[in-house]
């Protein structure tokens, strides 16, 4: 309430954007001479972006402040302050402003796009790790909007969203620019406007090339929960999903299974991916190879509470794969792959699918 009162008082919100867009070097004249104040005018930038960052924490306020083109052309303009915590302030507030639904649009939008452009200036060169991911966090938010306008009108969102998520030396800011690919996939993978598709598969090799890349647990975590949903909806709407789109993608998960510092999750979402891609006839022989055995011989022999549904997503695999007769060679020659399926075989209970798993065995020892 304290924070509407302030920004409904008569000129007040203008007052602030007029003080804190004062450009430097400002002379005032006096009968002592002239007074130079460049130092007192960037530390008050800092602090009257400070206070529009924290008045729009107002939800009310939010809602106004998109409307108010001036206010949004100083906030996009002090994003390029010399002051970096003047620089954090204003991307801060534009972030607050991004939270509400109905503002994502606008902000895209504005100044034919020039505010998406200040913004993704400070993530990609901003030294101050500060200010780049609080711009991230509100291109996160702004990315929920309109993706495909996103995207078409910023040509290089995506691939520079993609080589943040990787390379920034922000943690943070890379995990804000990982949820923001994850983020765009999920809308887009919603929309059927026209290049909609297209826009899918380069934000889903993106997020391949993250998985491939990103070394850090909770970007896994991100990365591979989303390919996993995208595939799932791909193959429940009828769309085919094909390895060869995603050349990295087998390798990337091998690597990210075997590695024992990933939770289970990033395991179980990675069963569920190679389980999607087997269930379409084009990825089978690609999939015979000695990555993604590595892989799901891990996955089957996974153990302990809460941890059955991955081993049994490999072992559906594995069944899937040894289905075509010449994979099978291969497949049992391979040195953990049948002791995965006899150890599933002995340790589950009773039903079909440790019948198939011994089935599958009775295929491959012959062939030893």
């Amino acid at each position: 309430d304290d924070k509407v009162a302030i920004a409904d008082h008569e000129g007040m919100v203008d007052a602030i954007v007029k003080a804190a867009t004062l450009e430097l070097g400002v002379c005032e004249h006096t009968d002592e001479g002239d007074h130079h104040f460049e130092s007192d005018t960037n530390k008050s930038r800092e602090y009257l972006a400070a206070v529009l960052w924290n008045l729009a924490i107002s939800e009310d306020l939010r809602v106004t402040f998109v409307h108010n083109l001036d206010l949004i052309d100083a906030l996009a303009k002090l994003t390029t302050d010399e002051n970096a915590k003047t620089r954090k302030n204003a991307a801060s507030a534009l972030g607050n402003i991004a939270t509400v639904d109905g503002n994502k649009e606008i902000l895209i939008k504005h100044g034919n796009g020039s505010l998406i452009c200040a913004l993704l200036k400070v993530v990609c060169g901003d030294i101050e790790g500060g200010a780049r991911r609080r711009a991230m966090r509100t291109l996160r938010c702004v990315a929920s909007g309109n993706v495909i306008d996103l995207v078409r009108n910023h040509g290089n969102f995506v691939d520079s969203i993609i080589r943040v998520s990787i390379e920034d030396s922000d943690r943070d800011t890379r995990i804000q620019a990982t949820e923001t690919l994850a983020t765009m996939i999920s809308e887009v993978s919603c929309s059927s406007n026209n290049g909609s598709d297209m826009i899918r598969v380069q934000l889903m090799r993106g997020i391949v090339q993250n998985i491939a890349e990103n070394r850090d647990k909770k970007c896994a975590e991100i990365t591979c929960k989303t390919l996993s949903q995208e595939f799932s909806k791909m193959e429940s709407g009828g769309h085919r999903v094909n390895i060869s789109d995603f050349p990295r993608l087998l390798q990337a998960l091998e690597e990210v299974t075997l590695d024992n510092s990933h939770s289970y999750d990033v395991k179980h979402c990675a069963a569920k991916i190679l389980h999607n891609l087997a269930t379409f006839d084009e990825n089978i022989e690609i999939m015979v190879c000695k990555s993604v055995m590595d892989t799901l011989a891990a996955i089957a022999s996974l153990s302990g509470p809460n941890t059955e549904k991955a081993p049994e997503y490999a072992i559906q695999t594995i069944i899937r794969l040894s289905q075509v007769e010449q994979n099978r060679r291969q497949m049992a020659e391979h040195e953990n792959l049948l002791t995965a399926l006899v150890n599933f075989t002995v340790a589950a209970p009773e039903g079909s699918l440790k019948d198939e798993a011994k089935r599958t065995i009775l295929l491959l020892v012959p062939i030893l």
